[in-house]
């Protein structure tokens, strides 16, 4: 007696995005604040004070606090991803 096997093809699951379309847009703003903060900085006699105002002024940000926040929470994701931070 023979037994037969049968091959059932389902689709493919589709993949789950584990973030939301504003959570992206956060994270991209906040990467280009973290980069053109470090561009800046990188510049010799700059300013940090400076800088803070500029972005706070650019990205309508009300407290110096948050571009250092901002800065820690983008090196910290970098770091986990295995990026330079």
């Amino acid at each position: 007696m023979e037994i037969m096997t049968r091959t059932v093809r389902t689709k493919a699951r589709p993949r789950l995005k584990k973030t939301t379309d504003l959570q992206d847009e956060r994270a991209a703003r906040e990467l280009a604040i973290f980069t053109e903060y470090n561009e800046l900085a990188a510049i010799d006699g700059q300013s940090r004070t400076q800088i803070n105002k500029y972005l706070m002024e650019k990205y309508d940000i009300h407290s110096s606090g948050t571009i250092y926040e901002i800065r820690k929470r983008v090196a910290l994701r970098l770091q986990k991803e295995g990026g330079m931070a």
